[in-house]
């Protein structure tokens, strides 16, 4: 009899669309820079990521990271806190590539760039993109 109740609750969830992720109306990361870009060691770059928000909501950190090196550590990693409006929002970000050098262990290569939108310390949506090094 509880598999059968079980049952029904997963039927009733299903039916309103509370286990069914659709990215049409729920907070989600649109994009994270341009994907494929190619950027160059030392260059001086803005990466705006797009958030569409269902509804106006305040108080929202949105985290930059990524090019890992060979040590894993982020090469980016920035954060602002903003409200967001109904519809899509671009953050900007200004970033700097670093020089390549051994002692930052960043060499040309393809890379992941990260974002992650959080509200009240805890992650509500995430994207990434992939970017080129050249030197």
């Amino acid at each position: 009899m509880v598999e059968k109740g079980f049952a029904v609750l997963i039927l009733i969830l299903l039916s309103s669309g509370c286990l069914i992720h659709s990215t049409g109306d729920t907070l989600h990361v649109v994009s994270v820079g341009e994907q494929n870009a190619v950027y160059h060691f030392g260059d001086r770059v803005v990466i705006n990521v797009s958030i569409y928000s269902p509804d106006a909501i305040k108080n929202i950190t949105v985290k930059l990271s990524g090019l890992k090196n060979k040590l894993g550590q982020s090469k980016i990693h920035k954060s602002k806190n903003v409200d967001l409006e109904e519809g899509n929002n671009i953050i900007s970000f200004k970033c700097w590539i670093p020089t390549c050098s051994p002692c930052n262990k960043l060499y040309p290569g393809s890379y992941y760039i990260n974002a992650t939108v959080m509200q009240n310390g805890e992650v509500i949506a995430e994207g990434s993109s992939i970017v080129r090094l050249e030197e």
